[in-house]
């Protein structure tokens, strides 16, 4: 005589036998890579960055053009 199966195994077929696919399911999806605008953004932040350290702009400057980078 075979097996007598859960509900839950016979509510999820097969996943609810292969604990690998329930474990996939349980994961966030992977993060999106980057694109080449969203680099080009992350590389003028960080200029930005350096040149408020260096002196070369002021604080307010900063947020301005931080601001204008982010459309806040």
């Amino acid at each position: 005589m075979g097996r007598r199966q859960s509900k839950r195994e016979q509510e999820g077929g097969e996943a609810a036998l292969d604990p690998q696919a329930r474990d996939a399911a349980s994961q966030p999806p992977p993060s999106p890579q980057p694109t080449a605008q969203s680099e080009d953004l992350i590389s003028q932040l960080r200029l930005l960055g350096q040149l408020r350290e260096q002196g070369v702009l002021t604080e307010e400057e900063y947020a301005t053009q931080k601001s204008r980078l982010l459309n806040l």
